[in-house]
């Protein structure tokens, strides 16, 4: 038999719930298939999401927005047979198993299990409230965070144990100017006598760029895996190693548009990544023990760095 469940559930426009569920069992399938082409595994899966807009708990008149998600899922996978004595019910084997130990250990070796859990937020920023407001370059309206964490763990018949996540953080300023032009001989009578005297009569410059933002971004991904050892006995303790993967990077990025005059315009980007190693020693060496999190505002050293400038003229010919 098999089975699907989804629900929806919201609360006005505060909080969104979505839930889903399926399960199916050994055996399942349609009725144009053989017993030989039916499913061979208990299958049972479920995740819930959820979106909150937590800003509205706070005063309205402060324009606070703090968007969080939050999705948790897992997956559970039981075969019908042993992974390893393919021509043996997995129940025949737990079965004989010789003590108790030994059967959760070839239960565990047999499942093929996920978890997978993450939490986002997106855009928290405060939002300009009241009319009378004028935007400044200090302002806290103009500043823009976000955050995310994810988190998977797996383990199957080849995998003892399997463990990932990575977290990303980031800051993003964005502020445009008023424009604030000023034409110096646009008033000047003796330049209205000739159409030749339009270029200095038309000249004009901008007190201000037009918009300046900056981005600076914490990204770092953590992976830890072991392989089992599917040749010793279980609860053996063997001597795989651990494997361990990192990558820790830290960003930054500025972006400043000036339109120096009506016709003469300029783009100038510049951007930086930057490795961060300090999960090594002072011997080169590097330490298991660091996590995601040690050092977490740790800058690195450079790795990478580019910049672009584009300037673009309008020719005042008709």
């Amino acid at each position: 038999w098999a089975a699907i469940v989804n629900m929806d559930a919201n609360v006005a426009d505060f909080a969104n719930l979505s839930a889903t569920g399926r399960k199916s069992t050994v055996g399942f399938g349609s009725l144009e298939q053989g017993p030989n082409q039916r499913s061979r595994e208990d299958f049972l899966q479920y995740d819930v999401v959820s979106n909150l807009n937590m800003g509205q708990l706070l005063p309205r008149k402060w324009g606070i927005r703090i968007p969080v998600s939050y999705s948790y899922g897992e997956e559970l996978i039981t075969p019908k047979y042993d992974p390893e004595f393919l021509d043996l019910e997995l129940e025949t084997v737990l079965d004989n198993a010789a003590t108790e130990e030994i059967r959760d250990d070839l239960q565990e070796r047999a499942e093929d299990f996920t978890r997978r859990q993450s939490i986002n937020v997106i855009g928290l920023r405060k939002e300009r409230v009241g009319e009378g407001s004028k935007p400044k370059p200090y302002d806290v309206e103009n500043l823009t965070l976000s955050g995310s964490y994810n988190q998977v763990d797996h383990r199957d018949f080849e995998i003892e144990d399997a463990f990932d996540q990575n977290v990303r953080v980031g800051a993003t300023y964005d502020y445009t100017f008023a424009p604030l032009s000023i034409e110096p001989l646009q008033n000047v009578k003796a330049l209205d006598s000739s159409a030749y005297f339009a270029l200095l009569r038309d000249f004009n410059f901008n007190v201000f760029p037009s918009n300046i933002t900056a981005s600076s971004t914490i990204f770092r991904q953590y992976n830890e895996q072991k392989f089992r050892e599917i040749n010793l006995p279980p609860g053996f303790i063997n001597g795989i190693p651990t494997l361990y993967q990192r990558n820790f990077l830290f960003d930054w990025q500025y972006t400043i548009n000036y339109n120096f005059t009506k016709s003469l315009r300029m783009n100038f980007d510049s951007s930086t990544n930057r490795i961060i190693r300090n999960y090594f020693d002072d011997e080169n060496n590097p330490d298991t023990t660091t996590g995601i999190w040690d050092g977490f505002f740790n800058t690195g050293i450079p790795n990478q760095h580019f910049q672009s400038l584009q300037l673009n003229y309008d020719l005042p010919f008709a």
